[in-house]
């Protein structure tokens, strides 16, 4: 399970996977789809918090970013999903 918050972080190269180390691998993914995952991520500054559907995240808005204007609560901004 992911945590709810994801640091941001630049990406660095994988110098050290082998292809070896990718087909082993291989039986550990599991592919899914926007209707199997849900996931909405609030993309405003120092959040990256990770929410399961759009009521949990925009409970989340209203109760830790109260200060963010109406105008952009009303739009969804800062939500990101690959559901919609």
């Amino acid at each position: 399970m992911l945590p709810s918050v994801l640091p941001p972080q630049p990406a660095i190269q994988d110098a050290s996977t082998t292809a070896e180390d990718l087909t082993a691998a291989q039986g550990l993914a599991k592919v899914t789809s926007p209707s199997e995952t849900p996931l909405f991520l609030c993309t405003l500054p120092d959040c990256f918090r990770l929410f399961p559907n759009r009521d949990r995240i925009m409970a989340h808005r209203k109760r830790d970013h109260p200060s963010l204007p109406e105008e952009i609560d009303a739009k969804d901004a800062n939500i990101m999903t690959w559901n919609e």
